[in-house]
């Protein structure tokens, strides 16, 4: 109760009223999942009395029978009680009769099947070393009452035959009965991570969609467009683009709550003078496709080099966050994307139809030349800085079954993504790249760009360009120009999609610590809970990733000192000897909380974890307030304290 109070207090003893915000509608009563980290407590069933075995090699794309609920074993998913479940060897399990076995992993909560699904590892995995195996065992002992799923040594599937896999990795799902005492209806994800998913490297198959390791972590209900007051948890900040096993295990519990209806605005612009960004220092290059030919056409950059572009903030896209990119060579984005398609027939925005996530500044069956590109940068300090995705030089594919054939037309353009504390645009002109922000009111701006110099009309045939913005499952659209058949950009102009402020955690500025070089120390996260911070709800902070043992607190600060500015901290960060905050801890303003017991939990390098909870009155004058967070751990070294410091988090609640 304390919490509640002092939450409660620090907003009603502010001076000032909170700035005002661009609110996202209410949202409905949810039904679903709070996501916490857990201690790393893997233990293999292999071998365990009534460990029964699914799959044995070789096995790929299968899905069991349903597998009956013993007697004495209850389990309730989304609060509906089932008698049976189905294991898909490709790392997920549902509530549903199927015969998929889809190896196509998307975001959570997606109209795309598998559906009332729980995913501790979903990706297109291969049951095929010697010793990989899919196995359950049902544990009707009271101490325990689970049943554990467990995919063990399992590889990322190779395409190219004959049948192959990459890597040996294991991990589990745990489901608690609904008659456990301390842990009814429970879902727990826990990683071997003496195991670990292989690091992909580019070209390594002819089959560039199933190159890289992007796997999805969370679960889904039935029918989840449908329905929408009943959604998917996605415990990770990767969206379905995990390449790593998360840094602690995971518990699902479920949850009442109230959501978030997200919105945004898209307004056109005059445009400044585009500013090309090849060749300047800083610059990436999306490398050659890794096919026989010498343009781009149908690739996009996971499939060319292996991994996803990572951002280097998680950026908040319609109220799901991320941390990684996939360019398109079709003219679009897609922010954590999982496996990748060629999607050269572009949809309206919003749609349920691929891709999603999805943000498109010239979405069109697209054709590159020899001297075609993409290319992406970074500009800015941390805490304000903008990251720029350009496509150059892209014409119409114009002949239908040959790849790499000449167009016809040109259009080069680009996508800005703004840092969640960064304010309006200070300077347009000058030198490039010539984005300035300031730390202001800031959200997760996106901005589309085009070279309306050079851009050429593609004919005979015109180009039939979808431009705008989507969401995880193509529900909530932000869109610049209407309909599907846009023969160009909008003449001179730009395209600001400004989303809703409200409900919302966005990242800003970077993790950091104060070890001295050459001494190992870890860069941990502030995440959420996956429960919206909104009046009534129980909001929740976590740290992860950090030293194991640490002592670790929770900074909160209810007001910035910048007349007119609610970010507490200039760009850049406030640096000290116990590292750079991204929220002042002297302000008075500031609360220093302690993060669950106030110690990190044990585990390996880097799996400490803790979680603090953060409920929020049902107060509607909070509605529009603004906090800011930050996790700091302190651990005794041999050369004095280390402190561990996240990056930071505004936290605007909603009502």
């Amino acid at each position: 109760m304390r919490k509640v109070f002092l939450l409660g207090s620090a907003a009603a003893l502010l001076a000032a009223p909170p700035a005002p915000a661009q609110p996202c509608p209410a949202g409905a009563p949810v039904t679903g999942y709070r996501c916490d980290p857990t201690p790393n407590a893997f233990a293999s069933i292999l071998g365990l009395p009534g460990t029964v075995n699914a799959f044995l090699p070789p096995t790929d794309d299968v899905t069991t029978a349903a597998i009956p609920f013993p007697a004495g074993f209850t389990f309730a998913y989304y609060g509906v009680a089932k008698v049976s479940v189905q294991i898909c060897s490709n790392g997920w399990l549902t509530f549903t009769a199927t015969t998929s076995a889809s190896a196509t992993n998307r975001h959570p909560e997606d109209n795309s099947t598998p559906n009332e699904t729980i995913f501790p590892w979903h990706d297109d995995l291969v049951v095929l070393a010697p010793g990989s195996s899919v196995d359950y065992l049902f544990d009707l002992t009271p101490a325990a009452e689970t049943l554990t799923v467990q995919w063990t040594g399992v590889g990322n599937f190779v395409i190219d035959p004959p049948l192959t896999a990459r890597g040996s990795f294991t991990f589990q799902c745990i489901l608690y009965s609904s008659t456990h005492a301390t842990l009814p209806n429970r879902i727990e994800f826990r990683y071997d991570r003496t195991t670990a998913p292989p690091v992909m490297g580019p070209c390594q198959t002819t089959n560039a969609g199933t190159l890289a390791t992007s796997a999805t972590v969370g679960c889904e209900a039935a029918g989840t467009t449908t329905v929408p007051t009943v959604g998917g948890a996605e415990p990770t900040d990767r969206g379905a683009a995990n390449e790593a096993f998360p840094t602690c295990d995971i518990r699902l519990s479920p949850a009442a709550y109230s959501a978030s209806t997200y919105a945004a605005t898209a307004t056109l612009v005059p445009q400044e003078p585009f500013c090309h960004i090849e060749g300047l220092p800083g610059t990436v290059a999306i490398p050659p496709p890794c096919l026989a030919g010498t343009c781009f056409e149908d690739q996009n950059s996971t499939g060319i080099t292996g991994t996803a572009i990572p951002l280097p903030w998680k950026f908040n896209l319609f109220g799901r966050v991320m941390k990684s990119a996939v360019m398109n060579a079709n003219g679009f984005m897609a922010l954590g994307r999982g496996s990748s398609f060629t999607d050269f027939s572009n949809t309206a925005m919003g749609s349920t139809s691929d891709p999603d996530a999805t943000i498109a500044p010239f979405w069109d069956d697209l054709e590159g030349s020899p001297a075609s590109g993409m290319f992406y940068r970074v500009d800015g300090v941390p805490g304000c800085r903008v990251m720029t995705f350009e496509w150059h030089d892209f014409g119409r594919f114009l002949a239908p079954g040959a790849d790499c054939a000449p167009s016809v037309g040109s259009v080069t353009m680009q996508v800005k993504l703004f840092e969640g504390s960064a304010g309006a645009l200070v300077a347009s002109a000058g030198t490039c790249p010539y984005d300035v922000v300031v730390p202001g009111d800031g959200n997760d701006r996106i901005e589309l760009h085009y070279d309306h110099a050079t851009f050429v009309p593609a004919a005979p045939t015109a180009f039939s360009a979808t431009i705008g913005v989507e969401n995880h499952k193509g529900t909530v659209a932000g869109v610049c120009l209407a309909g599907t058949v846009n023969a160009a950009p909008p003449a001179g102009m730009k395209c600001v999609i400004d989303p809703c402020d409200t409900a919302t955690m966005r990242f800003y500025g970077d993790a950091n610590n104060t070890a001295p070089a050459g001494v190992a120390a870890c860069l941990p996260e502030i995440k959420g809970n996956c429960v919206p911070p909104i009046i009534g709800n129980t909001f929740g902070l976590q740290i992860t990733g950090g030293s194991p043992l640490g002592i670790a607190f929770v900074i909160l600060d209810f007001g910035g000192a910048l007349p007119g500015m609610r970010t507490p901290v200039p760009c850049g960060g406030l640096p000290s000897p116990f590292g750079t905050f991204w929220v002042n801890p002297f302000s008075a303003a500031s609360l220093i909380l302690p993060c669950g017991a106030g110690v990190l939990s044990p585990g390996g390098p880097c799996e400490g974890c803790c979680g603090i909870d953060l409920p929020l009155p049902l107060d509607p004058t909070l509605i529009g307030f603004t906090t800011f967070a930050q996790g700091v751990s302190v651990l005794p070294a041999p050369f004095g304290l280390l402190f561990e410091l996240t990056e930071g988090a505004k936290i605007t609640i909603g009502g």
